[in-house]
């Protein structure tokens, strides 16, 4: 897996979301998802996970947009052969957003 350290660095707002992206990674990587744009590590820019077997990717953001919240980090997931996505801020309960990583990746 890449060093997402510089990345994480970027997160401004404090220990709670840095640790939020820092689980997700880490599940990401258990899970085999692959960085597709590494080369977005050292300014903090939206990074792309894949996960090509089961058509499923995720995307971290600092700058996602919320129709209520307005630009704010998070993530969104993607299933292509469900047809389904998901958003969560990096205020939302950790392990939520872990599960539903968990359910793009299932061990068939």
């Amino acid at each position: 897996m890449n060093d997402l350290t510089p990345w994480l660095d970027s997160i401004n707002e404090g220990p709670r979301k840095r640790a939020f992206f820092a689980a997700v990674f880490s599940k990401l990587e258990d899970l085999g998802f692959i960085l597709k744009n590494p080369d977005a590590i050292d300014g903090g820019y939206r990074l792309e996970f894949r996960n090509d077997d089961n058509l499923t990717w995720v995307i971290a953001d600092r700058y996602m947009s919320w129709p209520v919240a307005g630009e704010y980090p998070g993530i969104q997931l993607y299933s292509e052969n469900e047809a389904w996505e998901a958003s969560f801020r990096a205020w939302t309960p950790i392990q939520l957003a872990l599960d539903a990583i968990e359910y793009l990746a299932p061990n068939e």
